[in-house]
């Protein structure tokens, strides 16, 4: 289903902004 899918991708976005945050610090 699209929502499963939106779901995970907004995820790994999240995550990788978190992460790109973080070594910007």
């Amino acid at each position: 289903t699209y929502a499963l899918l939106l779901a995970g991708l907004g995820l790994m976005g999240v995550m990788a902004k978190r992460r790109n945050d973080k070594q910007n610090t």
